[in-house]
């Protein structure tokens, strides 16, 4: 059977930069999905904010889906002559945890087209 990635509308602005995210609730047999650093990563330039999914703890029957959005600033790499985006993982801008995956999808498209840009403290 073949599993595909999680439908979601993309809302302008907004690049997926990692998407193993896939349409399959966590159970003991489908715990392999849930595994890896981050299941999806988005990102938006111009509001400086980057939105991590990740189901903690990794591969566990027990874990949870936890999406955090993170201010970002971009700083000049003179060796490869190229913007580098640095998150605040510190201090995320918002935190939420749920282990129903329909929750998670509702909660990133409302995040996608809601979310204010984040201010640059400079």
């Amino acid at each position: 059977m073949s599993i595909e990635k999680q439908p979601l509308r993309i809302e302008t602005g907004w690049k997926v930069t990692w998407n193993t995210f896939d349409e399959v609730d966590p159970t003991a047999d489908t715990m392999h999905h849930f595994s890896g650093s981050s299941l999806l990563v988005l990102y938006h330039e111009h509001a400086n904010r980057l939105i991590d999914l990740s189901w903690r703890p990794e591969e566990s029957i027990d874990g949870n889906f936890i999406l955090l959005v993170l201010n970002t600033d971009e700083t000049f790499n003179p060796k490869t002559n190229t913007q580098d985006v640095d998150a605040d993982w510190e201090q995320p801008y918002l935190r939420f945890e749920s282990r129903e995956r329909l929750e998670v999808v509702a909660k990133l498209e409302q995040l996608m087209l809601q979310i204010p840009p984040c201010q640059d403290p400079r």
